[in-house]
């Protein structure tokens, strides 16, 4: 009878809930002899949690403090199980929410009221989620249809350039063709008026040597100068010789060498005509000329140069609209080469600036453009980084984004942004840092990145 009851005993005793394990693993104790989970020893049932670390891997003393290795296991029902090191239990703080961790009656059970704070906040993060995605849809649906309208205008632009480069020719031709006989009979003209000016300067030049040359001797000396009026320049009344030899102190020197009591003609013509011949009108000397405008083109040649005119501005308005037209077709499917998510979700975005500010600056981050800080005290802007890619790991491409190449740092290098992305209802920058020099982090929530919630994750 007594060795029954002790059977009976030590059946019971292979079957109790061990403390510290986890359900699951129940199971593996109940034989006895027990083998450690390594294969390190055989104990008898009674040295479990007899806090004395026997096994190598610490899997004999699941409820104790034992084993440096060991692991303890908080059921903490309704709240999440939690797993501890075996080096917190019985240390006099409440680790597990439902105080196994410690001597009975030392804790106090929270894990109901945790487990609802628990739930509260998850149901609040579904929801939130659930809204995202919400948005998400309408995001995907609108960068769809942009990008459908993109490929339209893409198409319809393509057509356009084509057309208007065959115009171009046309009116290239139409151009030159006009351009020609206008440029043949401005030039006959103008060549014409620069005969006619040179001859009448140089009629002007010889009535002016005449009219000073008062002996007729074709040689100008100070007495012939010394009875023009005209040359009293501080108009005193008397023309002095200093007056008059400054005119013919053709080196400039101040004073009147060999060479310069006499000018003839041409070098009246080189050294005192452009001085002199400003201080008589033609009231004074008649045949004298002063600046000389040059008259109209005659109608026959306006004639020309309208046609010309108007064939210019119809091929320089194409050619406006031309570059217009290639310009706009490069920033389209620039904006078309963008990554911008598997269903397009991130496309309404593009181009947009979220700003975030902490206590110095303020930071702006452009979707799919550039990050830029400035600081808020007012002074230069400094690049963070321009658009490289998606840098997200695996299946998740799209939880990060990088922006490189910005602006160097004084002796370091260039500086540059990542951005972890994450779901939220609203385009918001969360925060800012500077992990490493020069490398700066930020957080973003936004509605393209709420994946639909899964019955599994609920």
């Amino acid at each position: 009878m007594r060795t029954v009851v002790a059977l009976l005993l030590c059946v019971a005793a292979a079957q109790a809930t061990l403390r510290g394990l986890a359900p699951s693993k129940q199971a593996l104790y109940r034989g006895d002899p027990f083998v450690c989970l390594d294969g390190s020893a055989r104990l008898a049932h009674s040295q479990l949690n007899d806090d004395f670390c026997d096994c190598d891997d610490g899997s004999d003393e699941p409820g104790t403090s034992a084993c440096s290795n060991g692991v303890f296991f908080c059921e903490n029902k309704l709240h999440k199980p939690q797993l501890l090191p075996s080096s917190r239990v019985d240390d006099g703080i409440c680790d597990c929410c439902d105080g196994s961790d410690e001597a009975s009656g030392k804790c106090s059970n929270t894990c109901e009221e945790q487990g609802r704070a628990e739930r509260e906040r998850r149901q609040r993060e579904e929801q939130a989620r659930a809204a995202g995605f919400e948005k998400r849809k309408a995001l995907m649906e609108e960068g769809q249809r942009g990008r459908a309208e993109k490929e339209t205008k893409i198409a319809s632009l393509d057509a356009t350039v084509t057309e208007q480069q065959a115009t171009e020719e046309d009116l290239r031709a139409l151009k030159e063709a006009a351009e020609k006989p206008e440029s043949e009979a401005k030039a006959s003209f103008d060549r014409q008026w620069e005969e006619t000016k040179a001859a009448n300067k140089n009629k002007s030049i010889h009535t002016l040597f005449e009219f000073l040359d008062r002996d007729s001797d074709q040689q100008l000396s100070v007495e012939d100068l010394l009875q023009c009026p005209k040359l009293d320049s501080d108009q005193d009344g008397s023309v002095t010789r200093e007056e008059v030899e400054s005119f013919l102190d053709m080196d400039g020197d101040g004073a009147l060498n060999d060479t310069e009591t006499l000018a003839d003609i041409e070098e009246f013509h080189q050294h005192v005509y452009e001085e002199m011949h400003s201080l008589f009108t033609n009231e004074d000397v008649e045949g004298v000329e002063h600046e000389q405008e040059k008259p109209a083109y005659p109608p026959n040649i306006q004639a020309l140069i309208d046609e010309a005119e108007y064939a210019r501005a119809k091929y320089n308005d194409l050619q406006s609209q031309l570059k217009a037209a290639r310009d706009e077709l490069e920033t389209l499917k620039r904006s078309l080469a963008v990554d911008t998510g598997a269903q397009h979700e991130w496309a309404p975005l593009q181009d947009q600036c979220l700003e975030f500010r902490d206590r110095e600056y303020l930071y702006k981050l452009c979707m799919f453009s550039k990050v830029t800080q400035e600081p808020k005290s007012g002074g230069k802007q400094t690049s963070l980084g321009n658009w490289k890619q998606w840098t997200g790991e695996g299946n998740n491409k799209y939880s990060e984004m990088l922006y490189d190449g910005g602006e160097k740092c004084w002796n370091g290098p260039q500086r540059s942004t990542r951005v972890t992305v994450e779901c939220g209802v609203e385009n918001t920058v969360l925060s800012v840092t500077e992990p490493n020099r020069c490398e700066y982090a930020m957080t973003l929530t936004s509605p393209a990145a709420c994946e639909p919630i899964h019955h599994d994750e609920l």
